[in-house]
């Protein structure tokens, strides 16, 4: 059967990388949702088709949920990288409750940049972030034609 998915173009199961994810159905199916959920996921599945690339990143797990009832099954995180309990496994946005936290998109902004933050440590061991800003940065503005 295996063998007939994969002359079919249908083969492609993989367990571990970054591409082997789980994302609940948000906006576009669910009612309760208030996030689109299955287009974030296909963007980053599409990021990463390269088989030889998503070994090169390892296990990376990706849970992505589309309103705080956590379809995506995501786990308690730390507030320092996002990062839970599980390796390699973030969590961000309404998924997330800890004190003092602010039911507000900037939030989430926070909390996806100190994730990115961590995620890039595990996709790119050996490379440092260089941090640019769009007030100073001349090659950022020349990307974003405002330079």
């Amino acid at each position: 059967m295996f063998q007939d998915a994969l002359k079919a173009g249908l083969a492609g199961a993989e367990e571990g990388p970054i591409s082997d994810m789980i994302a609940c159905p948000g906006l576009d199916y669910c009612n309760l949702a208030n996030a689109r959920s299955l287009p974030l996921a296909e963007k980053i599945f599409q990021r990463f088709t390269d088989p030889d690339r998503r070994a090169e990143i390892g296990k990376l797990r990706l849970n992505i949920s589309g309103c705080i009832n956590a379809c995506g099954h995501h786990h308690a995180a730390d507030t320092e990288r996002f990062e839970t309990s599980e390796p390699s496994i973030f969590a961000i946005g309404d998924i997330n409750h800890y004190p003092g936290k602010l039911k507000l998109i900037l939030s989430g902004f926070h909390e996806a940049a100190l994730m990115a933050h961590a995620a890039h440590g595990i996709v790119h061991p050996d490379k440092k972030i260089r941090f640019q800003y769009t007030t100073s940065s001349s090659s950022l503005q020349q990307k974003l034609g405002v330079a």
